[in-house]
């Protein structure tokens, strides 16, 4: 069935005319805020063929022979799951909604890139006044852009049988990040109590980061209520977390990055190369009730 409607979009892809561009958006069914995405992408590019199909399911090799039948396309990839969907088509591809996406080089893929783990990300937390950050991880330490900051690492016991301490301090700014990295899926609940209960006695805030493999929603709960039981701030991602006792979340504009992409895209088809990605603008949204706990009311007039 999803093979007969990727066909069909490709049909009135192929009947367009000559002066616009025919754009693929490539979006798992389901996806709300990849639709905002498109929604923005829409909106800013008027006068193009723009269809929208979902590849979930859907056999590579069925997917090459319809997108191979015409030669001038642009895929428009919204989400991680649709990027990986789409990444070996031999097209420019613009991706939206990925958190630190891979590096593309040599290949037409760009987009707008949320790097939500960056220091210059979690520096926007810096002036509420918590001097620790914490977090715990099980990828590679540049997924979150700790490779900016550098590693000390403590290799301590305790915790849980495979974890490694790693203290990263940032010398730019303030406030100190730790990290921990947890081997294995295992040691994950182990190494958030560590990390929380140091953090209670350090003053400082937990770090949800927008790591869906890891940070489900059972987990997501789970550290929301020892973070009240240990009167510890949890900063996260997605404006949901505010609902459940969240003192604030940083995240990007979905409308707005459809707008970005679409900028890229204008500029792709104006100059014939792929531009250089972009990043997302994001912004912090603090509870009021919270921050009046953490005492960190005065900042929330230009944190929203």
């Amino acid at each position: 069935m999803r093979h007969a409607l990727i066909v069909m979009a490709w049909v009135v892809l192929a009947s367009s005319y000559a002066t616009a561009a025919n754009i693929l958006i490539v979006r798992p069914a389901g996806y709300e805020y990849g639709a905002l995405i498109e929604s923005g992408v829409r909106a800013s590019l008027e006068g193009h063929n723009i269809i929208t199909v979902d590849f979930s399911g859907v056999p590579r090799r069925k997917i090459e022979r319809v997108i191979y039948k015409k030669r001038r396309v642009i895929i428009v990839a919204l989400g991680a799951q649709a990027l990986r969907q789409a990444d070996f088509l031999d097209r420019p591809i613009f991706y939206a909604g990925v958190i630190n996406p891979p590096e593309y080089r040599g290949r037409e893929i760009t987009g707008i890139k949320v790097n939500m783990g960056h220091p210059e990300v979690l520096k926007k937390t810096c002036p509420m006044g918590f001097p620790v950050i914490g977090t715990v991880y099980v990828d590679e330490a540049e997924g979150f852009g700790f490779e900016d900051i550098g590693f000390e690492n403590m290799k301590e016991k305790g915790g849980g049988p495979d974890l490694v301490e790693e203290v990263m301090n940032c010398e730019a700014t303030d406030p100190q990040i730790l990290g921990v990295r947890a081997f294995g899926e295992q040691a994950v609940y182990p190494a958030v109590t560590r990390v929380i209960k140091a953090l209670a006695e350090m003053g400082g805030a937990f770090w949800i980061p927008p790591d869906s493999d890891i940070y489900n929603p059972e987990l997501v709960h789970w550290i929301l209520l020892e973070c009240k039981l240990h009167a510890v701030p949890v900063i996260g991602f997605t404006p949901v977390l505010l609902e459940f006792g969240a003192l604030a979340v940083l995240t990007p504009d979905p409308v707005e990055q459809g707008r970005q992409l679409a900028g890229l895209i204008e500029r792709y088809l104006e100059r014939g190369k792929i531009p250089h990605r972009r990043y997302a603008h994001i912004k912090m949204r603090m509870d009021p009730e919270v921050a009046k706990i953490f005492n960190v009311e005065k900042f929330i007039a230009n944190k929203k």
